[in-house]
């Protein structure tokens, strides 16, 4: 890798760590919060039945997206937005009435669950399709996931659910900071031309 390469590589590999650490500090902990603020185990098992469908539809929705608008940054970054707007929202909502917040975590399956092959998408374009640097890179995820899963039961424990949007809001900020400065090379398309971005 050249400086150039080493400079990507790096941005990306943070950028991944960060996102899935958010997911760690949100999505994580989500459905033992929602059992603290009193939803039942059964509709615990509702809702996740619909945010995994949800999930299934929102590949779909968002894939075609970054096919249609040819960039998969703008579209990250946007669902990455909504993303946070809706799990800093159901944390909140949930102590007035969890069975809505439980309403609104498919939602948060349509927005969440395509930002991962989204990002991977643009990483691997990013990388010109090099699956070893990829997988260097993407491995900096998995680790951000585990720490910050260990954190966060630490500071559950010790500070309460309150440490969810706090570390969630820190995590999403720092996202899109770094995705905003990551670049992007041009997009291809089915026809092999490429779309600036």
């Amino acid at each position: 890798m050249n400086g150039i390469e080493i400079k990507t590589f790096l941005k990306f590999a943070i950028l991944d760590g960060l996102y899935w650490a958010f997911i760690g500090a949100f999505a994580g902990y989500c459905s033992t919060y929602l059992l603290s603020c009193g939803l039942t185990n059964t509709i615990l098992s509702v809702m996740l039945a619909v945010y995994m469908a949800c999930c299934f539809a929102g590949a779909f929705f968002w894939g075609g997206m970054c096919d249609r608008l040819g960039t998969n940054k703008k579209v990250f970054l946007a669902e990455f937005f909504l993303t946070t707007a809706v799990a800093i929202a159901i944390y909140f909502v949930a102590q007035k009435n969890v069975y809505f917040a439980a309403a609104m975590y498919p939602l948060f399956g349509f927005l969440f669950a395509p930002l991962g092959s989204n990002l991977d998408s643009w990483m691997l374009r990013s990388f010109r399709r090099d699956a070893a640097v990829y997988g260097k890179a993407r491995s900096i995820g998995s680790v951000g996931y585990a720490v910050v899963m260990l954190i966060m039961g630490q500071l559950i424990a010790r500070f309460g659910f309150v440490m969810i949007p706090v570390a969630s809001g820190i995590l999403a900020a720092a996202v899109l900071v770094l995705a905003l400065l990551t670049a992007e090379l041009p997009y291809e398309t089915k026809t092999g031309t490429k779309t600036s971005s």
